[in-house]
């Protein structure tokens, strides 16, 4: 009895020894169930692709900088972007053109060996269904020596009635023949349909000069 009672604790003891001594092995946590995890100020580098599904509004908070990189295509929905005007060299905002129907308007006119004081020369007819918009004016006239030109201004057609806007003129000197002068600015200028915008020149003097005008822009749709 006494010797099987040795044997007991001798294999006892030996299987102790051998659980104290067995290495240790990983094990890893198991997850299961569908509950929610919270991560709240910890920064989690990500790799390759996140697919965000059937998650009605993703919310990006206390983020200074969002870059999108790899992108064809970025599409906001429900969303309202602003969108500016550029602006002219008079710190004016220029309109945006944003029509499919716009056509490019060019046309000059000129005054020659003209006698009076006061002169005129029109520029092609808005076509009937469309509205000019002006946006270049450009004159250069030539006079007698010892004269010059008063004013230039452009006379549109508008609800009605007639307007004129006027422009700096330049003196650009004599060349020993003639006294040179023009006028070259950009503008934004209504003119209505069926009517013939006009350059109108003033002289000082009731002398022989001249004067050659031009206007660009593009017609729309008049309304």
């Amino acid at each position: 009895m006494k010797k099987l009672t040795k044997v007991v604790f001798g294999l006892v003891g030996f299987a102790l020894l051998a659980v104290a001594f067995a290495p240790l092995t990983e094990r890893h946590a198991i997850a299961s169930g569908s509950a929610p995890v919270s991560v709240t100020n910890v920064p989690l580098p990500v790799q390759g692709t996140v697919s965000v599904g059937n998650t009605p509004n993703v919310h990006v908070t206390n983020t200074p900088v969002v870059t999108v990189g790899n992108s064809p295509s970025v599409n906001v929905s429900n969303t309202s972007l602003p969108v500016t005007n550029p602006l002219d060299s008079f710190s004016n905002p220029v309109p945006l053109l944003v029509s499919t129907d716009a056509q490019p308007y060019e046309s000059s006119c000129g005054i020659s060996t003209a006698q009076d004081f006061n002169q005129s020369c029109s520029f092609d007819a808005v076509p009937t269904g469309k509205r000019l918009v002006i946006r270049e004016f450009s004159a250069v006239t030539f006079t007698s020596l010892g004269t010059s030109v008063h004013q230039i201004f452009l006379q549109v057609g508008w609800k009605g009635g007639l307007l004129q806007h006027y422009f700096p003129l330049f003196s650009l000197g004599s060349d020993g023949f003639n006294t040179t002068a023009a006028v070259h600015t950009e503008t934004t200028i209504y003119a209505e349909s069926s009517s013939s915008p006009t350059c109108v020149v003033v002289d000082t003097a009731q002398n022989s000069w001249e004067a050659n005008c031009s206007i660009t822009g593009y017609l729309i749709p008049a309304p």
